[in-house]
């Protein structure tokens, strides 16, 4: 394993940032309620995902982009839930047709990308074929950078692994920087996907106007009232649980361990937070949610109603006891 001192991924994306205007930086940062710099294409919640699977994605009408699976069913933090590993091309079609296809390594959109199953299932990745991985992209140079803290030492130090199957816990690790990297772990596609956007314009090839959902005003419920400042959306057979982060909502909590690579309450720290808290208090719950969180919106999805319903009132509860999500933060884990 080769030991790195700096945030490589980090560094990276600060010298990308440091090129653009402040107006793209706050684009990039800022959350529109209704937002969409991903169009829904065919949702299917049935969908088996594969590697050499060929889908793409639409950020805008007549406007496709192509991806390809390379891993699937690769663990995260929790084992009984599922993530794929892929590779999103830069090379665009007006069209889905499998033809207009073009697996290009040197100009990549996205990827390695750890991609959690809803994309798929909730329908902004939609499957057009399945192309088996070629001799040449079984031995691509791709890995993942993750963040360790070395007790001996006191210091923090990143290395690269392989997922595998494995996540980041028992993934193997590296002995040198591969080619084709990223930082580990799900959540954060759709967040990437939108500052490519707006980063690179000329992606797309004419001016990009995210698609925003029409909002209905509705009085709010005794259930809305209970969770807030968190929210909730859903409709039959798909749920949500969300939080705007810029709320800034326990912030105060996740400052605490700054030093350990928590970032002040982001979607992925909320992440770290309601994973200890359903694994020590409803573990019961454990296989019907699943966590996608973007750096400014944590994100909790399930297919059952009543399944999430219970741990957003009992989430909720637990944050406002100040030495209950105080003990349970200090035993969350960086994803």
């Amino acid at each position: 394993m080769i030991k790195i001192g700096n945030n490589l991924t980090y560094e990276h994306w600060q010298e990308r940032l440091s090129k653009i205007t402040q107006d793209q930086r706050d684009q990039i940062t800022q959350y529109v309620k209704g937002e969409d710099f991903i169009k829904l294409i065919k949702p299917d919640k049935e969908i088996v995902v594969k590697v050499g699977d060929v889908f793409v994605l639409s950020p805008m009408k007549d406007v496709y982009f192509f991806g390809k699976v390379f891993e699937a069913h690769t663990q995260g933090f929790n084992p009984n839930h599922h993530e794929y590993i892929a590779f999103i091309f830069k090379h665009k079609s007006n069209n889905k047709d499998i033809s207009n296809f073009k697996a290009d390594y040197s100009n990549i959109l996205l990827g390695p990308e750890v991609v959690c199953p809803g994309f798929w299932t909730g329908g902004y990745f939609e499957i057009i074929d399945n192309i088996p991985l070629t001799k040449e992209e079984r031995k691509l140079d791709y890995g993942f950078f993750t963040y360790d803290f070395d007790y001996k030492t006191d210091q923090h130090y990143g290395y690269f692994i392989q997922a595998n199957g494995k996540g980041s816990l028992g993934a193997p690790k590296l002995k040198h920087i591969p080619k084709y990297y990223s930082q580990y772990g799900s959540g954060g596609t759709y967040d990437k996907l939108k500052a490519e956007f707006i980063i690179d314009p000329t992606i797309i090839g004419e001016p990009f106007v995210p698609y925003i959902k029409p909002q209905r005003i509705k009085k709010p419920s005794e259930f809305d009232k209970q969770i807030k400042p968190f929210t909730w959306a859903g409709d039959e057979g798909s749920y949500q649980l969300m939080l705007d982060t810029s709320l800034e909502y326990k912030k105060e909590v996740f400052d605490k361990r700054e030093d350990d690579g928590f970032c002040g309450g982001s979607g992925g720290d909320w992440d770290s937070l309601a994973k200890v808290f359903i694994k020590e208090k409803m573990p019961k719950l454990e296989d019907n949610i699943e966590f996608d969180s973007e750096a400014g919106m944590f994100n909790a999805y399930s297919e059952s109603k009543t399944a999430l319903q219970k741990f957003a009132l009992a989430f909720k509860e637990m944050c406002e006891n100040d030495k209950l999500i105080n003990d349970l933060f200090s035993r969350a884990e960086l994803d």
